[in-house]
């Protein structure tokens, strides 16, 4: 569906749902791990079109008992290959997921922030005739002067 403007909201118990949802699934999942870095570059690395080969490992080793040296544990690494298979679907859905949860609050922020900046326009024209606007003005003035601070350290580090 082709992006548009963003109308929706979540409920506290939906929120709550979300939340319950989520956790149940991590539940289910104890023995996730987590890489560093270093240790994911080191790995060697299994995607989606690498299954089928892998199966085939796992049916040539099953077919050949004697195919490698007894220290190779074959039940492990079928366990290996199922966990993987198992888990290879259900990533590519969470990842979908993910990704077009990314993209709804990029674009609802996008949207608040370009909201946002004709409320501080029009604040910063009202501070110059209402007196009471000036503190607002200036409230809302730090979030430029931070981004300015954090560029002029950008710039610094890179000279």
């Amino acid at each position: 569906m082709p992006y548009a403007n963003i109308s929706a909201s979540l409920s506290d118990a939906d929120v709550r749902a979300i939340r319950e949802a989520l956790e149940s699934i991590r539940a289910k999942l104890p023995f996730l791990v987590t890489l560093t870095p270093k240790e994911r570059r080191s790995l060697v690395k299994m995607g989606e079109k690498s299954v089928p080969f892998v199966q085939q490992c796992l049916q040539a080793v099953k077919d050949n008992p004697s195919l490698m040296p007894p220290t190779f544990n074959v039940r492990e690494f079928e366990a290996d290959v199922n966990l993987a298979s198992t888990l290879l679907p259900i990533l590519l859905a969470v990842q979908d997921l993910a990704a077009k949860i990314d993209d709804t609050l990029l674009a609802v922020g996008s949207e608040a922030m370009r909201q946002s900046n004709d409320v501080y326009a029009q604040v910063k024209l009202n501070a110059r005739r209402n007196p009471a606007m000036k503190a607002t003005a200036e409230q809302l003035a730090t979030r430029f002067k931070a981004i300015g601070e954090g560029r002029r350290k950008k710039s610094a580090s890179k000279s």
